[in-house]
């Protein structure tokens, strides 16, 4: 069985607990973004074997160290959601993508994100962007306390599934 993957940095602490309090405002009218776990991504999905899912988890348990991360709340009338900075993340990434190379049962490459954010809310009508803007601004403070943990995902039809997920230090 084809196994869908993907690796996450997932924020954690009371900035965690201000986006689910955010998610949870909006579950009577979701956007696009409350389709998917609240996440930083770090790669596009990736497809292989399912059986190769234990690899890719060892993959990124080896690349876990300390990160340090930058986050700002920023809108615009399409999206509304918190920037990341972070050159530790995307060097993260770039040696998971490196330790994952030598499994050959991969269908595709993994391709590396340059973009870090957390997406609070997308593909809403535009006429609802002030107020997902005043909502995101009254309970997402980007100064929380936050951790993050690296989580590799498998995509199942609807069902995101954690294959491994390590706090970053």
């Amino acid at each position: 069985m084809e196994a869908e993957l993907i690796l996450y940095a997932v924020p954690t602490g009371s900035l965690a607990q201000a986006i689910g309090a955010f998610f949870d405002e909006l579950a009577e009218r979701p956007t696009t973004a409350q389709r998917f776990p609240p996440h930083c991504t770090l790669t596009g999905f990736f497809h292989d074997d399912a059986d190769a899912i234990g690899q890719y988890a060892d993959a990124a348990q080896g690349v876990v160290r300390p990160v340090s991360v930058d986050v700002a709340l920023r809108t615009t009338p399409e999206w509304i959601g918190l920037e990341v900075q972070s050159p530790d993340l995307l060097a993260l990434a770039r040696d998971f993508a490196a330790a994952a190379a030598p499994i050959e049962s991969r269908r595709d490459q993994i391709r590396l994100k340059d973009w870090l954010h957390v997406s609070l809310a997308y593909g809403h009508d535009a006429d609802a962007t002030d107020e997902l803007a005043n909502l995101a601004t009254k309970l997402v403070d980007p100064a929380a306390d936050v951790g993050w943990d690296l989580r590799v995902y498998e995509r199942r039809e609807r069902a995101w599934i954690v294959r491994g997920s390590w706090p970053l230090p």
